[in-house]
């Protein structure tokens, strides 16, 4: 395998053995977050009853017309059976969400009747066939599609499908997901003093909160000091007990980078060891039956970097969904003059909408180990030229939803 591949040649070779997590069945109602695995279907009419849209009085075509006095047999409140059928010079007085009588060609509301006693009326208006009804089915009939295979289930969706009679649905399996920081200088809880050299852990952090927004188990976080038998160790209790396993840090060359030979060291194949990407180049990936391994950088700054365009659309991919590195694209606000390099470089970026468009201002702090910058970063942009001009087009991923999105 070469030692350094190109960054799209990277995502083609993760998405390609990226493992199967496979599918699993829940009660309709346990479906929020989840992405349906297959299209679901309608499993009755609805509505299942043709109902009244308004109070008002139900009658036949021939009393639709201005000036027809009726005589009113009955009156009916949703969820109450309705007359089977009227007959000419007939009205049923029907409340919102009530069923009409089968041969009902409309409902004329309240408003434009005129009471004349207790069983008459007279009709002021003349309305249409079919006005204020909703026949049976006119919102769905069975075998309808109501909800297409990859989409994440928002509560929109579960309302829809309660609606519809729809007891369980398939959805993809979410993994269970160890989460493995490297670094004898790291601490991780925060309540604890540093000691001269030390500084906090915020990989976890990051990983655990952008994994678990996407509706994955983090079962695991573990911090190892860089010890290269403690780590391969941790590796392999992770990847024999979880589908996903981060390791962060000690992925470069130095000789206290274990990563690499730790993750190959529990048993598993190793597919990419080199991205020609910038910030971010050390990147492991590798596979052990349906676990899925990667290394990435313990700078926090290319750490999330390679999380968020090369990781996370991979498992959102194998999840079901539609998803890409950059997905997006917006118009650089600002030049670029940048070294040349071969590496695609990602950048931080800040994004706002002005005058229909969506600018692009890359001009944060962009070293690995910056950390600050990342509460004023709304996306990553992908740049494979060094210099650009104001009003360039390039690609995009967000990180965080815009102000008011």
């Amino acid at each position: 395998m070469e030692p350094l591949i190109r960054f799209d040649d990277a995502f083609t070779r993760i998405r390609t053995h990226m493992p199967n997590w496979g599918f699993e069945t829940v009660p309709a109602e346990e479906a929020y977050g989840r992405i349906a695995a297959s299209d679901v279907e309608a499993e009755m009419d609805v509505p299942p009853f043709s109902r009244s849209m308004m109070d008002g009085y139900a009658v036949m075509a021939e009393d639709l017309s201005r000036g027809t006095t009726l005589q009113v047999i009955s009156t009916v409140a949703a969820g109450q059976p309705a007359k089977s059928t009227i007959e000419k010079g007939q009205a049923v007085r029907v409340m919102t969400g009530a069923p009409v009588p089968e041969n009902a060609a409309g409902v004329v509301r309240d408003e434009w009747c005129q009471v004349l006693d207790e069983a008459r009326i007279e009709v002021l208006r003349t309305v249409f066939v079919g006005e204020s009804i909703q026949s049976k089915g006119d919102d769905g009939k069975p075998g309808q599609k109501l909800v297409a295979q990859g989409t994440r289930f928002t509560e929109l969706d579960v309302a829809v499908l309660k609606a519809f009679g729809v007891t369980q649905v398939s959805v993809y399996r979410m993994p269970s997901a160890a989460l493995i920081i490297t670094g004898t200088e790291l601490v991780e809880d925060v309540t604890d003093e540093l000691q001269f050299g030390q500084i906090y852990g915020t990989n976890d952090a990051l990983l655990k909160g952008a994994l678990e927004s996407d509706g994955i188990c983090v079962g695991l976080v573990e911090y190892v000091q860089d010890d290269a038998e403690k780590l391969t160790n941790a590796v392999k209790r992770a990847s024999d007990a979880h589908d996903l396993v981060i390791v962060t840090g000690g992925v470069s060359v130095g000789d206290f980078d274990f990563t690499p030979s730790a993750i190959e060291g529990a048993g598993s194949t190793v597919h990419i060891r080199k991205v020609l990407m910038r910030p971010g180049s050390p990147f492991v990936f590798a596979t052990a039956e349906s676990t899925a391994l990667f290394g990435l950088s313990g700078n926090p700054g290319a750490c999330f970097a390679q999380f968020s365009v090369l990781v996370r659309p991979a498992i959102r991919l194998a999840l079901g969904l539609n998803d890409a590195p950059f997905p997006h694209s917006g118009i650089l606000s600002h030049d670029i003059s940048l070294k040349p390099i071969k590496h695609t470089r990602v950048q931080r970026a800040k994004v706002y909408v002005e005058s229909g468009q969506l600018l692009v201002d890359c001009q944060l702090s962009q070293s690995s180990g910056v950390i600050s910058s990342f509460v004023s970063t709304d996306a990553y942009v992908r740049l494979d030229d060094s210099t650009l001009k104001n009003g360039t087009v390039v690609p995009l991923r967000f990180v965080r939803n815009l102000p008011g999105c």
